[in-house]
């Protein structure tokens, strides 16, 4: 928290992306990391395959993955409005 907010307030001030560019670039990053540690580990095979035995994860892969998104916009939307502070505040009070 004490590097990523302030690094997102300096990233919304100077240059000026919307609340779901921001959401856009960040997942993009994070998906492509995650991405070449499932190839680098061999995680990614077996979670398919946990996948494949066990199919009615998804839906509640989906529903996850929806309220983090909402969730996700929210921290984003209070950052770009406000400041990294009123996240920090919002967030453990």
């Amino acid at each position: 928290d004490g590097f990523v907010g302030p690094t997102q307030e300096h990233i919304f001030t100077q240059f000026k992306p919307s609340t779901h560019q921001m959401m856009f670039f960040v997942n993009s990053w994070a998906c492509a990391l995650l991405l070449l540690g499932l190839v680098v580990t061999g995680d990614g095979v077996r979670a398919l395959g946990f996948v494949s035995k066990h199919p009615a994860i998804l839906s509640k892969m989906m529903q996850f993955g929806l309220m983090s998104a909402m969730g996700q916009f929210f921290i984003f939307w209070l950052v770009r409005s406000f400041s990294a502070l009123t996240l920090v505040t919002v967030t453990t009070t």
